[in-house]
């Protein structure tokens, strides 16, 4: 039980999720600041708790879509990226969702590193990742600067498992995705000179091969 006049987790959530109706209903323009902040204070609390940090992305989201300001669409963005999974794509808003897929993107790197040397059968560890990957690919934008960025780290797993594991399928399926994000990723992005030694190596691969 909470504590006498002071209201619990329910109640909060309960609360945060009526002022989510109002909002899409469209009767009112702006979550209450005081009401994203208890919710806020809650997440930071327990982090796991689903619907609160669901309820609280959304409202988020819905002050970012009225207003346009950038800590909106970050807060959002770190706050529903967890859910950000096949089964659990429900709870992302429909306009978030490249968003969070490139913002997952950034740390594929670190989680090829995790899957090598990590616990768990390394294969298995590559294919899983791979399947994320691909996953992540299916939201992106192509029109945005990052998809390349998208390509690039599932070419980087796939050449990866080549490396490991010998699989010459997934070095195919590596030098088409690294040369396309070669070609979509422009000159200047942060990723690019990554993705082009991927590449390199690649192509020596094969050359070295026939």
């Amino acid at each position: 039980m909470g504590e006498p006049g002071r209201e619990s987790r329910d109640e909060l959530v309960a609360r945060a999720v009526r002022a989510l109706q109002t909002l899409w209903a469209g009767t009112s323009p702006d979550p209450d600041p005081a009401l994203i902040g208890d919710l806020a204070r809650l997440v930071a609390d327990d982090p796991t708790d689903e619907q609160a940090t669901a309820v609280l992305g959304h409202l988020y989201w819905h002050r970012y879509e009225q207003h346009g300001a950038p800590c909106d669409l970050d807060d959002a963005v770190r706050v529903l990226a967890p859910h950000f999974f096949p089964d659990r794509m429900f709870l992302i808003p429909d306009g978030l969702r490249t968003e969070i897929a490139d913002a997952h993107s950034t740390h594929v790197d670190t989680r090829l590193a995790q899957a090598l040397t990590g616990e768990g059968d390394v294969e298995e560890n590559l294919s899983e990742l791979a399947a994320w990957c691909w996953f992540l690919l299916e939201h992106a934008d192509p029109d945005n600067d990052q998809y390349g960025v998208h390509l690039g780290g599932l070419g980087t797993v796939l050449y990866t498992r080549y490396n490991v594991l010998g699989d010459v399928n997934a070095l195919l399926q590596a030098i088409g995705l690294l040369s396309r994000a070669t070609r979509v990723t422009p000159a200047g992005h942060p990723s690019r000179p990554g993705i082009q030694g991927n590449l390199g190596s690649v192509r020596r691969i094969i050359t070295h091969s026939r």
